[in-house]
């Protein structure tokens, strides 16, 4: 999971909600007019680096497309706090598509669950990086195992799917790390990718699955450390 870290709202959300003051039943997320829909994707898009909010799959492929690859996800759902509906503070986007085939994972799985800080780990939160551990078979567990919101976040979204386990390990593979990697990186050169992975491209966007390519790198490059400091102190 990747933390976001959330904008101001678009300007078109927000005179859509000043025009319909008075008119309460318009105050809906369904009533959004499709070109204030756009602006929020649009504006959540580069807020996320195009990545899904809960997996960290690529997003956005093709934005003007009828059926993107992407929907707006309400981590408080709509039919349990319909108050928060307008919230964009509450609104993050995830992968599939309105249109897509339903998954065994992610947002759609999620459902009309009830969440809160006891059972789940919003990607809104700081630290929401830090309480989940990326194994190299591509697994992840809570950092924690006590750490109960992290445990049930991944059951919540089934984070360890088969289908996103593989792709988690062809990310791995293909930076260098791990069982089976194309070009295994060196220390210096984990050591690098440790930093520079999560950071974002010229073009703004965020490299798909980066934060266990970013753990996985730092464990590499600390245990070449830690190794080497212990030849030196034995000679």
């Amino acid at each position: 999971m990747k933390f976001i870290r959330k904008g101001r709202k678009p300007p078109t959300l927000a005179k859509f909600e000043r025009d319909n003051a008075s008119t309460s039943h318009m105050l809906e997320y369904d009533a959004l007019p499709r070109i204030v829909k756009r602006e929020l994707s649009n504006r959540m898009l580069k807020e996320q680096g195009r990545l899904c909010a809960y997996t960290m799959r690529r997003i956005g492929a093709n934005v003007v497309a009828e059926a993107p690859d992407f929907h707006i996800e309400h981590i408080l759902s709509r039919s349990r706090r319909p108050e928060l509906q307008l919230d964009y503070l509450n609104m993050i986007l995830c992968a599939p598509g309105v249109d897509q085939p339903v998954c065994a994972w992610g947002a759609r799985l999620k459902g009309n669950t009830e969440v809160g800080d006891s059972n789940f780990v919003s990607p809104l939160r700081a630290d929401c990086e830090a309480r989940f551990l990326y194994r190299l078979d591509g697994h992840l567990r809570a950092t924690d195992d006590r750490d109960e919101a992290a445990n049930s976040t991944i059951k919540i979204l089934n984070l360890n799917h088969r289908e996103l386990v593989e792709q988690r390990l062809a990310a791995l593979r293909a930076s260098g790390l791990g069982p089976g990697a194309i070009r295994p990186v060196g220390a210096r050169a984990a050591a690098r990718l440790s930093k520079e992975i999560c950071l974002r491209s010229a073009e703004g966007d965020f490299a798909p699955f980066c934060v266990a390519i970013q753990q996985a790198a730092a464990r590499l490059a600390t245990k070449a450390a830690q190794r080497a400091a212990r030849l030196r102190s034995a000679r």
